[in-house]
């Protein structure tokens, strides 16, 4: 099990992920090989739903907080997808697995979307027409960046760097920032631009979303689709790009992020300029939070 971390360490590595990342990831797993160990599992292959729901309760009894359990969680889960896109394993076991409750910090109050509700909105577009492939790509957008409906309407061509996995954002008053994406968001927004956009657009069109007469969508075009889709999705809610806002967040918080990393995700400028220096990171400091805390449904 040992070389199998081995491997997936110098794999984060040449991606260009921290060092603090790469050995974060490397004690979180060798802290579960451990526990495996211990009960007689020797091989990545043979874990099943079973051991991760033991070792769940074996880090409990050490006292561990929940959203510790939830980073040891998607740790594995990152180790499983690249295990299984090497061939090394077939299945991974942590698909039936969620995460356990947290109480969030300043979002308690707030109501999220669960897991199952967004997969159901996510998938409730036709995705066989233009306008379907569009709606799928933008509801990723919304899932996977938490950004507000101002910023999506704002987001131009220019931006989108996906071969990075990244926007280059400019904002309100000027103030560029990083916007980490997720691969299944590239992969919906990479099929609508080759696909679906150019069947819409008319003119030369500076923003990625458009409407059904190849115009820049309004405000008010969102807001339908998202009723639309609510509804296809029969969400028994009121789904608001706010709604989608706090899911994103709290997908983060549950999965141990910490409220300084969710705020540089987000975009936030602090007034206060030592707590500015702390939300400063890297590009890839932000993508590597991104990966590590972001459930990419």
């Amino acid at each position: 099990m040992t070389n199998e971390i081995d491997t997936f360490t110098r794999y984060l590595a040449h991606q260009g992920r921290s060092q603090n990342t790469v050995d974060s990831y490397r004690l979180d797993l060798e802290t579960c090989t451990a526990y495996f160990q211990t009960v007689g599992i020797n091989q990545w292959a043979t874990v099943d739903r079973y051991a991760i729901m033991n070792l769940i309760t074996h880090l409990q009894k050490q006292g561990r907080a929940n959203t510790t359990i939830n980073r040891f969680l998607s740790s594995l889960r990152q180790l499983y997808r690249f295990l299984i896109q090497e061939g090394l394993v077939k299945t991974n076991p942590l698909t039936l697995i969620h995460q356990l409750p947290v109480q969030i910090d300043q979002q308690s109050s707030q109501t999220v979307l669960k897991n199952d509700e967004v997969q159901a909105l996510l998938q409730a577009p036709d995705t066989s027409q233009p306008l379907g492939l569009r709606d799928r790509a933008l509801l990723e957008m919304f899932y996977a960046t938490g950004m507000k409906v101002t910023e999506i309407l704002q987001l131009s061509m220019d931006q989108l760097h996906l071969d990075l996995r990244v926007i280059n954002f400019q904002g309100d008053h000027g103030r560029a920032r990083i916007i980490p994406l997720s691969p299944t968001c590239c992969e919906w927004l990479a099929k609508y631009l080759t696909v679906s956009r150019p069947q819409l657009v008319s003119d030369h069109e500076p923003f990625v979303f458009v409407n059904a007469h190849g115009h820049h969508l309004t405000r008010q075009g969102i807001w339908k689709i998202l009723r639309q889709q609510t509804n296809a999705a029969n969400l028994k809610r009121d789904v608001t790009p706010q709604l989608l806002r706090h899911t994103f967040v709290a997908d983060l918080l549950t999965n141990g992020a910490s409220w300084q990393g969710v705020q540089s995700l987000l975009g936030h400028t602090p007034t206060n300029t030592a707590y500015a220096q702390l939300l400063t990171l890297s590009s890839q400091e932000l993508i590597d939070l991104y990966d590590r805390y972001h459930t990419d449904i």
